[in-house]
């Protein structure tokens, strides 16, 4: 079992027997790091789509959909026609990779 060698040591006492030690949290304290400005608005995200919903009649929805009509402007003004109408969004931000 030469793979548990890097794992595995030796006690040299009277009876040799192999102890598995296994590598430990380090104990550093970290900062705890304020996430609010890139944690997603999730409440009006949600609050977005339920209007976007009423306004489609609760027909089922792509994710794709979901994630543009979340973002939408005025979702109560506007009632979106796959590859017909127009969408002003406003996004909170833009992740290019």
């Amino acid at each position: 079992m030469s793979f548990l060698k890097p794992f595995t040591r030796t006690n040299r006492s009277r009876w040799s027997t192999t102890l598995r030690t296994l590598a430990t949290e380090a104990s550093s304290s970290q900062p705890v790091r304020d996430c609010t400005r890139i944690t997603p608005p999730y409440a009006k995200l949600v609050s977005n789509l339920e209007k976007v919903k009423r306004v489609l009649d609760h027909r089922p929805l792509t994710l794709s959909e979901k994630i543009l009509y979340s973002h939408l402007t005025n979702p109560e003004e506007v009632k979106p026609v796959r590859g017909q109408t127009y969408l002003k969004l406003s996004p909170d931000r833009v992740a290019m990779q």
